[in-house]
């Protein structure tokens, strides 16, 4: 939820009011869907004040997931595995992902000092 409530203020920065999101969690259809539905419904209150609706889609993500016509942004948690150990600097000192782990407080924004 870190990560979607960064990029989501990061995309109403300066826009007055919050845009209108939705939002599709993606997840294996042999997880549980029940777990992530509970854990989502936590937030019910950031969603609503952020004008962001969602949805669980239990699909495997080999397969279109969404309409051709749609514009759609995709993340991977297990991208963010790795990208957690590897260094990602850019060459001029800073790193593209925030690591609240590595660099402190990863409320902050943009890019931090490597």
């Amino acid at each position: 939820m870190e990560t979607l409530r960064f990029a989501v203020r990061r995309l109403n920065d300066g826009a007055g009011a919050p845009t209108p999101l939705r939002v599709t969690f993606e997840e294996h259809p042999a997880s549980d869907e029940a777990k992530l539905r509970a854990s989502l419904d936590g937030h019910r209150g950031w969603f609503a004040a952020e004008d962001v609706t969602w949805d669980v889609r239990m699909q495997s993500f080999y397969e279109p997931l969404f309409e051709p016509e749609s514009v759609d942004f995709m993340m991977s948690y297990i991208c963010l595995h790795w990208l957690d150990t590897t260094d990602v600097s850019d060459g001029r000192g800073n790193i593209g992902l925030e690591n609240p782990r590595r660099r402190g407080d990863h409320r902050r924004g943009g890019s931090v000092p490597a």
